[in-house]
């Protein structure tokens, strides 16, 4: 490493100080032109002359190859365009920074290949490779010296690397040196390993290292620890070699070594320089491999399942995520890309699907994974219900079930403790919703209510809800002895009729005496005297006594009803015989006064009735007598009227009779001539008599005052007619008539009845009238109000 210091020391000063020293003397190399569109070529380049072929601008990484034949000893120089100026103006060019040392070979005669990958130390760069038969002044007299014409044919061109081409280069190493040609890189099992070697100087040595290995030998130590299977030795020559990376490589950082040390054995001396292209190029292996997120023997119907191709050998990146191509149907035809893909099946089925992965150097492979698809899930099934629910009798329950299935539901059932209540298909609608009405039927306590659900396949879940019954109502005391009466030491049965439908069991206590606290807890009504629905008991002492019974059901609830018992000494008949006889004589006696009160009352109304009717008829307007035209209408019109003689007044001392109404001058019918004036005591009696009859003195409004404050009587209206009179004859008297000469009235037929009576159609009132004979139909005044009535026989 001093020794090469020195020389590039040396070389820069040289450099510097040649143009000023050839400058005059020497002046610019003029070379033959040539490039790369040129290839391949030939030239019989002259002694001391040259040729310059222009490689073109090239990107770093780019990779040319040379193949180059001469019988004459030449250099081959290549220099960038920043230093070929060097060359050109015969300075010092025989350093690493002016030409690039790796595609340099002075002295060389015969047939030589190399390529050449464009350095990345710089931007695009323009290159040019000298092929140099001429002698130097700053050569030092190294490398050819011309003297001779020198046949060359060339050919070069532009390498485009495969794929998977790691390294394509010359690599030049000085005795003693070894160089990281490549590195690190991983393989596949299965992958190969390609590397050729074509030595232009000396015998190298190459093989492949670990990252351990490299470290190792990097330190001073030998190569003897490498990877079996990669050495290529002694390389005087084009060789190659293709080694199959085995597991134990699998994923390994591998390194490809150079190599220009002694050892290891049956390699190189490193005791020379040395020139060789070496290029490293792998073939990937292409092994699809099909894995799931779970088991893709069998896949549950309609599960999404991510088929997954990432565990597919590809350290090598020979698979691009495009690269990765599915067909999930079985159809044959590719369904979607990508490493990984998420697929699912609506239904069972049997399916073989393919995965095949294409590398980018355009092979492919395929692999197969046949799947059965089928419902090997159960139905998601929940009420809800995750908490006891409490529930009383007569509560309607509803429950909600929430169902779901990756195929379909089949059926949907819902149990009552067990007991099938409702089955409904998986359509129906509303068969996730039941209600339950828990009757007196059910036991207080736990009860289940389970749904059910079964799938098209036949699997089966369920879920329950767990209630919790209780009774919430008293029970219900029936008909029962309020009130009993005792003897003392008189055994009774005492009962209770009791009901609670909700409850099995009712558990009565009777306390005989509420008002003694014989247990002293502080209530003297819930002593227990007796248990069961129905208990004897007696009494030894006498009084009045409350026997209390409480019925308690299964949920605590308490009913409780009284009986009033009389226990009775036995002396108590007599004083109840004696008492009832005298509430009876007294009940007896005001049942008489209310009797006679009644009686009296009823009498009084009844004439006040009377009276009040007799007012009343005596107010009522008397009827026009019938005009003799209205007569002959009433009695048919075209008959002759018929006289009906009035029957005479008799008068009999200071009394008048008769039915027509009139009366005769009271003076008259006192024996006093027509005209005289009465008696002045008689005067004053009718005068009297007239202010007795006056309103407020009458006897009538003396009653009607007594009974202002009775209840008014319904008014009785009593019907009598007017024309129902009976013929009087009036015989009158007269002294000297003959006593001997009687009157004999001759005697008249009879005939049939003819009185018509009928109620009035204005005052509703009845009355009667006798038609004449052969008068059938007439019209007559009503005696009471004296509307004109139609009447008739029959």
């Amino acid at each position: 490493m001093r020794r090469a210091s020195a020389t590039l020391l040396i070389a820069l000063l040289l450099v510097s100080s040649a143009p000023l020293a050839q400058a005059g003397a020497k002046g610019v190399i003029s070379c033959v032109n040539a490039d790369q569109s040129m290839m391949p070529a030939s030239w019989n380049l002259d002694d001391q002359s040259c040729v310059r072929i222009d490689l073109g601008e090239l990107e770093p990484g780019d990779i040319l190859s040379f193949d180059l034949t001469t019988d004459s000893e030449i250099d081959i120089l290549m220099f960038s365009v920043n230093s070929i100026s060097v060359y050109q103006n015969e300075q010092s060019y025989r350093s690493d920074s002016i030409w690039e040392r790796n595609s340099v070979f002075e002295d060389f005669n015969g047939t030589g290949s190399w390529h050449w990958t464009v350095p990345d130390d710089r931007e695009m760069t323009r290159w040019y490779l000298v092929l140099d038969n001429l002698a130097h002044p700053q050569d030092g007299g190294g490398g050819a010296q011309g003297g001779s014409t020198a046949p060359i044919a060339l050919d070069s061109e532009m390498i485009t690397p495969g794929p998977f081409t790691l390294a394509d280069t010359i690599i030049r190493l000085d005795p003693g040196e070894h160089s990281v040609l490549h590195g690190p890189f991983v393989v596949d099992a299965g992958t190969q390993v390609r590397m050729d070697a074509n030595t232009m100087e000396g015998a190298p040595d190459i093989f492949l290292m670990t990252s351990s290995q490299v470290t190792l030998y990097g330190q001073g130590g030998t190569a003897a620890a490498r990877v079996e299977g990669t050495d290529m030795l002694l390389i005087t020559q084009e060789r190659d070699m293709v080694w199959m990376a085995t597991e134990a490589y699998e994923g390994e950082d591998l390194y490809l070594i150079v190599d220009n040390r002694a050892g290891p054995a049956g390699g190189g001396a490193g005791t020379e320089d040395i020139a060789v292209t070496v290029t490293l190029t792998l073939t990937p292996v292409l092994e699809p491999v099909i894995s799931g997120d779970v088991s893709l023997e069998i896949i549950n119907v309609g599960d999404i399942v991510t088929l997954d191709a990432t565990q597919t050998p590809n350290n090598s990146g020979q698979i691009l995520e495009s690269g990765f191509h599915w067909d999930t149907n079985g159809d044959g035809t590719d369904d979607t890309v990508g490493s990984s893909v998420s697929v699912s099946w609506p239904g069972p089925t049997n399916v073989t699907i393919r995965l095949t992965v294409v590398a980018i150097d355009a092979r492919s492979a395929s692999s197969y994974q046949s799947i059965e698809v089928a419902d090997i899930s159960e139905p998601e099934v929940s009420i809800g219900a995750s908490a006891i629910l409490e529930r009383t009798y007569g509560d309607d329950v509803v429950l909600s079930g929430q169902v779901s299935d990756n195929w379909g539901i089949a059926t949907i059932e819902w149990f009552v403790d067990d007991v099938l209540i409702r089955t409904n298909s998986g359509s129906d609608e509303g068969a996730t919703v039941f209600n339950h009405l828990f009757n007196s039927s059910y036991s207080a306590g736990l009860h289940t209510i389970t749904l059910k659900v079964t799938d098209n396949s036949g699997m089966v879940s369920e879920d329950t809800a767990t209630i919790d019954l209780y009774d919430s109502t008293l029970p219900v005391i029936g008909t029962h002895q309020e009130e009993v009466n005792l003897q003392i030491g008189q055994r009774f049965r005492f009962e209770a009729n009791v009901s609670d439908a909700e409850s099995n069991n009712l558990l009565f206590s009777w306390d005989f005496d509420g008002n003694v606290d014989s247990d002293s807890d502080g209530d003297p009504r819930n002593d227990d005297d007796g248990f069961g629905d129905s208990v004897l008991w007696s009494y030894d002492a006498s009084g009045p006594v409350t026997v209390v019974c409480q019925i308690e059901n299964d949920a605590g609830l308490v009913s409780e009803f009284e009986v009033l018992v009389n226990v009775l000494s036995g002396n108590e008949g007599d004083e109840l015989d004696l008492m009832q006889l005298g509430l009876m004589a007294a009940g007896a006696l005001i049942a008489v006064i209310l009797i006679a009160l009644l009686t009296w009352r009823f009498m009084s109304n009844r004439r006040l009735a009377a009276m009040i009717a007799e007012g009343d008829e005596s107010e009522q307007p008397v009827s026009a007598v019938p005009s003799v035209d209205e007569q002959k209408a009433m009695w048919g019109g075209a008959e002759p009227a018929v006289h009906i003689e009035q029957p005479a007044q008799q008068v009999f001392g200071d009394f008048s009779s008769g039915m027509s109404g009139s009366t005769q001058d009271i003076s008259t019918a006192m024996g006093e001539p027509e005209g005289e004036e009465l008696d002045p005591d008689i005067a004053a009696l009718l005068q009297l008599s007239e202010e007795e009859d006056a309103p407020g003195s009458s006897p009538a409004s003396e009653i009607l005052s007594e009974f202002d404050e009775d209840d008014s009587v319904e008014r009785e209206d009593i019907d009598y007619s007017h024309e129902s009179q009976t013929e009087e004859t009036t015989s009158n008297w007269s002294p000297g008539e003959d006593e001997t000469k009687v009157f004999h009235p001759e005697e008249i037929e009879s005939e049939p009845d003819r009185k018509v009576r009928q109620n009035c159609s204005s005052c509703d009132k009845k009355f009667e009238v006798e038609l004449p004979p052969g008068i059938d139909a007439a019209r007559t005044a009503c005696p009471h109000c004296g509307s004109i009535e139609s009447i008739s026989l029959g």
